[in-house]
């Protein structure tokens, strides 16, 4: 079980049990290992608009965390990972856009 903690203005994330609406520097319980997570946003790229989701351990350690950024190109960030990375393919045009976040335990 993990921690979350955002840093978006407000935004959407969904589970099981449907989308939540986040606010900035809120903490959630999220099963990252049983459920994909999903960021719902409505900026364009190419905005600056940026997402920062940072994971705790269950005791409120810090684990992970992730940041993308609509610039041009956009671009994600994994902390304590690699620095900046452009996306490896082209993302769609819309403006509403669903990201999702995966956990894998390969390298």
């Amino acid at each position: 079980m993990i921690l979350l903690t955002t840093f978006l203005l407000i935004g959407a994330a969904a589970d099981d049990q449907g989308w939540l609406t986040v606010y900035r520097g809120v903490v959630i319980d999220f099963d990252l290992e049983t459920t994909p997570l999903e960021i719902q946003t409505n900026s364009t790229l190419g905005s600056g608009r940026e997402v920062d989701v940072w994971f705790s351990t269950s005791e409120g350690h810090p684990a992970a965390g992730i940041c993308f950024t609509l610039t041009s190109p956009p671009q994600y960030y994994l902390y304590d990972c690699r620095s900046w990375t452009n996306f490896p393919a082209d993302l769609p045009t819309a403006t509403d856009r669903i990201w999702r976040v995966t956990l894998t335990r390969t390298s």
